[in-house]
């Protein structure tokens, strides 16, 4: 009868430990995810407090003549800009040489959709490079200021490029996120924060619309993609091989 009781009783302690130690560890695997979300938010809102309300420039654009020619190899790695930003978003790649794609795989961010990339005359542009804060939309709040070794590594800067869905891109065009947001909402916080980031550091103005806009998609934020609250830019010494090859 001892023997029974001990054994009744050692199995219960066990259960017991055995629960507690479980609910430990379902909490500290909860914990980093609730903790980032929240930490790229409050960074982002911290940020988005210092951003400047700009009035537009009325300054005539010319995308070569102030951003430099398209995909240049700012980084100096001896691929052009739209290849990188291919090879750091797709997966599944197969090369045609060390630098051009030739096929690969997009899990589209801005849509959620998969999409299957195949260089060549009329399906290379399915997948298609983002610039987040569009250029035109940086010229128009800041950039007008800027140096021209600036503005070719802002337009070449991967924290500021996505690969995206060509028609989706194309319907974004030169809008700021109070006229467009991702049609993905598990993406809309991430895209904001990244646009946050980017504008934060490059010094890129912003409207009191933009900034309500952000504003609100942050405070209803629950899931984040990645980091982009500490996104790190192309370094200022890139500026001038940037000005140099622009």
């Amino acid at each position: 009868m001892r023997a029974t009781g001990f054994k009744s009783v050692f199995i219960a302690t066990l259960v017991v430990a055995l629960s507690a130690s479980m609910s430990a560890t379902t909490a500290q695997s909860l914990e980093p995810r609730v903790s980032a979300v929240g930490k790229q938010v409050a960074a982002a809102k911290s940020m988005l407090k210092k951003l400047v309300i700009l009035q537009a420039s009325s300054a005539d654009y010319d995308r070569t003549g102030q951003f430099g020619d398209a995909w240049v190899d700012v980084d100096n790695d001896g691929c052009d800009t739209r290849n990188d930003i291919l090879e750091r978003d797709l997966t599944k790649e197969v090369y045609k040489d060390s630098c051009l794609i030739a096929t690969g795989v997009l899990k589209d961010p801005y849509t959620g959709r998969t999409i299957n990339f195949v260089r060549g005359v009329g399906t290379s542009t399915k997948v298609q490079i983002d610039h987040v804060i569009p250029l035109h939309l940086a010229w128009q709040y800041g950039a007008t200021k800027w140096s021209f070794g600036k503005r070719v590594a802002f337009a070449n800067d991967p924290i500021n490029l996505i690969a995206t869905d060509g028609p989706t891109n194309g319907q974004k065009s030169d809008s700021g996120p109070d006229e467009w947001l991702p049609p993905n909402k598990s993406y809309q916080c991430t895209y904001v924060i990244r646009f946050i980031r980017v504008a934060y550091l490059y010094k890129v103005g912003v409207t009191s619309r933009m900034k309500s806009t952000m504003s609100r998609t942050l405070n209803s934020c629950t899931k984040v993609v990645g980091s982009p609250a500490t996104l790190t830019p192309l370094s200022r010494a890139s500026w001038d091989r940037a000005a140099a090859i622009g």
